[in-house]
């Protein structure tokens, strides 16, 4: 049976993780905080911790948090800071896995990254992007309804067998209103608690364990 894989792009396939550890460390410095660690900073992140309450933790003052986390809005899709994405070094060959073994009929890269030509530069740059079949980029408005919104707009067919894979509650969510098995990886900027509370059908450490899960699957 071939699914149509609907993969987010930031954890499942891209790490962005340098990209968030470069904008914090320099926006930290520039309010005269004290730029955390990349291995707390994540841990914050993955636990949802805000933007915010991150800076504080840098010794700001809250107001200057507040100006830093606004700061890091304007430049979170710049290219100076997108350069610094990298796919992971298993996606492609996860992804012609999938394609070679007839296990996906379609992928469809599903982003609500702010601008479509950055995201097909990246996945040019990255060597991901004749491995898709489409992609389907947002507005940056990073909800439910707008990411089903985005899907159906772009006339996303889901009556076929369909996979969401993402690593946040909203990829999950999506995947479980479009009716679509979801799978939540922990490569990306959620924690395992928090992407338990979501119900996903599995949890797993990233991508390279969906042929083996789609071969045990049965059509819905």
């Amino acid at each position: 049976m071939s699914w149509l894989a609907l993969v987010d792009c930031d954890g499942p396939l891209i790490d962005v993780s340098a990209r968030y550890a470069r904008i914090h460390s320099e926006l930290a410095a520039e309010f005269s905080g004290r730029p955390l660690p990349l291995p707390e900073y994540w841990r914050l992140k993955r636990a949802r911790v805000s933007e915010v309450e991150i800076f504080t933790r840098t010794g700001l003052t809250i107001d200057d948090a507040e100006a830093a986390s606004a700061e890091r809005l304007r430049r979170i899709e710049t290219e100076r800071y997108l350069h610094h994405d990298r796919a992971w070094d298993f996606a492609e060959t996860v992804l012609r896995q999938l394609r070679d073994a007839g296990l996906v009929q379609r992928a469809v890269l599903v982003t609500q990254r702010v601008s479509r030509q950055r995201t097909l530069d990246l996945l040019q740059r990255v060597g991901l992007a004749r491995l898709l079949d489409g992609v389907v980029v947002g507005r940056g408005d990073n909800t439910l309804t707008a990411k089903v919104g985005t899907l159906r707009a772009a006339s996303v067919n889901v009556s076929q067998p369909a996979v969401f894979v993402g690593d946040t509650e909203v990829d999950i969510a999506s995947g479980q209103a479009l009716g679509a098995r979801t799978v939540a990886v922990l490569s990306g900027i959620r924690s395992r608690e928090l992407l338990e509370a979501c119900g996903p059908d599995v949890i797993m450490d990233d991508i390279r364990e969906l042929p083996q899960w789609l071969e045990s699957q049965t059509p819905p």
